[in-house]
């Protein structure tokens, strides 16, 4: 009986260690099961709260231990004294001393690491909802801030050690809190207070945290503000932020906010993560909504409520140059056919752009399901290539080889035509070099602007090929690269260039580098072929199609909710007419449900039970809202005209009763039930057997 009890402690420390350790390689597979199926998964987040799984094995062990020692050493009632004195002193000594260590302080041997002591204050405030940090939003060092006294902070917020609240966009790394915490500082620095109260109320801000003793000298280049005074006297125009001060830093209470808001909306937008995601979120802001949601990612299922933001010719390649017709031609396909939008940043642009063959003569256009053909024609723009001989058919560029690393008067460099080993044409250059950089170049005529630049390259035995642009403005400009060979095929390098103004000509420098590849004893032997440069206009942020859902979403007349507990919430939402999205601010996590409020989750059991199957919105259809609240999308017409899961009013609305439910807390609820039945019976069997134990030494008793 001992040998199981000891495997079974032994085991959940193990299990403990594994779980505390995080979803992360090599136990991602066997974690997440449950994490997010089990007990464990009402802590949610961070993972390391699973801590508590250990002390239940370990008080086992220490007691086993301490037992241990008393019975088999001569001294061990002293020695078990002084162990567990040792550990009384250490778990003292914090409350003694009035401060606590933190994990943001570094035990680097010589480094002394204090964080000055109001901030121990922050652990005896209780506000409710998220906290944002300004001006900082995340520092990784110590030099942030005035005391400077060795800290390690570990690329996060210093409030993450004192508040368990969540600090929002407390990390440097995600583009998504990058880009919303850009927008709250240009909001403070325009003094935009109505798109300001907007965030807030969009974020779940229910504190906002303002440090007073960031070095601003050392931060300068990286803030957008001169001192935490514009932020101050910003924050203090807010009636509803109650201000408390403090030595180093302030502290502003939401008195407008709202726990667990619930809300309803009818715009969605996509942003495409693989584009540039600023470019797409400013242009939304500025030509169709200042205040939206959006998400990044969806399961390709079409739902006719997006908008979907995408620019037209932003990175143009050679594959969209129609040289025939002298115009540039990008194809869309889409799945379905729907109205959209062209926008542009000067009007006079779509007078030279069509679409499918006809011009456009106002921006609103309609997409056909299947390839849509976008055209832009310019004139001004030919698609010539400007550079004279491209492909070597008339010779080399220049007769003899240069040298373009003379170290010493022994050079080992050759230049050649080669008519065996080409690109396209009949002719490519060959450059070798066994000692220094054989090179050759070429002048070309440019203008300012932007150019195609491309050519073919190929090598039997060398790393790189290299080459060099040399501008003639008055800055000197220039362009260098070597591009790593990978294999011994031909392969093509292609890039888009911006002629800097005041140019009128550019030096093309070829190499083939010997000394710098090799000892001096191989010949390094570079192919080149097929050289373009092509002026092309610069279409950077010029268009953007902007496609329209094909049902226009109403919200509900009213949205409602009782909280039932922190991790179930009855919604109540009264008059709804058409499909719309419905949002939680409450950080984002994929066992949040919304669930259909009926007998399937109500009733003695299948109110708590984990194994009931609810009437639920799809897990497709449940979104991470500006990668931080959740949403859901509502199909009215699918749940409520089709399947009678509402009450049809009247006037033809719906009235909806749904239920928000974190689902794992049912697991919590039947481990707690197993656990208590189990604790019970355990008791119940030790009362038992002390009972019995009792009886058999009186009948001892009574028989001697």
């Amino acid at each position: 009986r001992k040998k199981a009890v000891y495997l079974y402690f032994s085991l959940l420390i193990l299990l403990s260690l594994l779980i505390i350790k995080g979803i992360t390689e090599p136990f991602d597979k066997f974690l997440l099961p449950i994490v997010t199926s089990s007990v464990g998964s009402i802590l949610r987040t961070p993972y390391d709260k699973l801590i508590y799984y250990l002390v239940i094995p370990l008080m086992y062990f220490y007691g086993y231990f301490i037992l241990f020692i008393i019975k088999n050493n001569k001294y061990g009632k002293l020695i078990a004294f002084s162990i567990m004195a040792g550990f009384s002193a250490i778990l003292v000594y914090p409350l003694w001393t009035g401060s606590n260590v933190t994990s943001s302080q570094s035990y680097i041997p010589g480094v002394k690491a204090e964080i000055p002591e109001d901030y121990n204050l922050l652990k005896r405030i209780n506000y409710n909802g998220s906290w944002l940090q300004l001006p900082l939003q995340s520092i990784g060092g110590d030099s942030a801030y005035k005391w400077k006294q060795g800290v390690q902070l570990n690329n996060k917020s210093i409030l993450d050690d004192y508040i368990s609240n969540p600090v929002i966009f407390s990390k440097y790394g995600n583009n998504n809190w990058d880009l919303l915490y850009k927008e709250i500082n240009t909001a403070i620095i325009e003094k935009n207070y109505v798109y300001f109260g907007d965030l807030m109320a969009r974020f779940n801000i229910g504190v906002i945290f303002v440090n007073k003793d960031v070095d601003f000298n050392f931060m300068k280049d990286k803030l957008p503000f001169s001192s935490e005074q514009e932020i101050i006297v910003f924050l203090d125009k807010f009636k509803s932020l109650d201000k408390t001060q403090y030595d180093n830093f302030i502290i502003y209470n939401n008195l407008n906010y709202k726990e667990n808001d619930i809300f309803a909306f009818n715009e969605m937008f996509y942003l495409n993560q693989s584009t540039d995601l600023e470019d797409q979120f400013l242009f939304i802001k500025k030509n169709i909504n200042n205040n939206f949601l959006f998400i990044n990612d969806y399961n390709s299922v079409h739902l006719p409520s997006f908008f979907v933001a995408q620019k037209i010719f932003n990175n143009i390649n050679y594959s969209e140059i129609d040289f025939k017709n002298k115009s540039l031609i990008t194809k869309i396909v889409m799945d379905y056919k729907q109205k959209a939008n062209i926008y542009s940043k000067d009007h006079s642009y779509i007078k030279s752009f069509s679409l499918n063959g006809k011009e456009l003569i106002d921006e609103e256009v309609v997409i056909q399901k299947g390839e849509n053909i976008f055209e832009y024609k310019d004139s001004n723009f030919t698609y010539d290539n400007i550079i004279a001989n491209p492909s070597f058919e008339l010779g080399l560029w220049k007769n003899n080889v240069d040298d373009c690393s003379n170290y010493d008067d022994n050079p080992i460099i050759k230049i050649s035509l080669n008519s065996e080993n080409r690109s396209d044409h009949k002719k490519s250059l060959q450059l070798e070099a066994q000692k220094h950089f054989a090179c050759t170049s070429i002048d070309i005529p440019v203008k300012e602007g932007s150019y195609l630049f491309s050519f073919d390259y190929q090598s039997p035995n060398s790393k790189i090929a290299s080459y060099y642009l040399g501008f003639n403005d008055g800055k000197k400009s220039y362009v260098s690269k070597d591009i790593d060979i990978k294999n011994k095929n031909w392969n093509n390098f292609s890039e888009k260039i911006n002629v800097p103004k005041g140019s009128t000509s550019v030096a093309l420098f070829l190499y083939a580098k010997g000394a710098k590849l090799t000892d001096g004893n191989e010949n390094i032997i570079n192919r080149y072929d097929n050289f373009k440069m092509i002026q092309v206009p610069d279409l950077t942020d010029a268009y953007y199609f902007v496609s329209e859902p094909d049902v226009k979403l109403v919200e509900p007349k009213s949205i409602s909710f009782d909280l039932i507990n922190p991790t179930k919430k009855l919604v109540h939402i009264k008059g709804a007419t058409t499909p719309f999205y419905l949002a939680m601010s409450e950080s984002y996590h994929a066992q949040w449900q919304l669930q259909f409020n009926n007998d399937k989750v109500n009733g003695f059991l299948g109110s708590w039970v984990p194994f009931v199957k609810p009437d639920k919105v799809p897990e497709e259809y449940h979104y991470k809202l500006n990668d931080f609240l959740n949403g859901w999308y509502v199909d009215v017409d699918e749940y409520c005209a089709k399947n009678s899961m509402c009450t049809k009013n009247a006037d033809g609305t719906y009235d909806i009763e749904m239920v928000l439910e974190f689902f794992p807390q049912r697991w919590f609820y039947l481990g707690l039930l197993i656990s208590g039945t189990t604790l019970a019976g355990c008791l119940g069997y030790l009362g038992y057997a002390g009972i019995n134990s009792l009886r058999l030494k009186r009948k001892k008793k009574k028989e001697s």
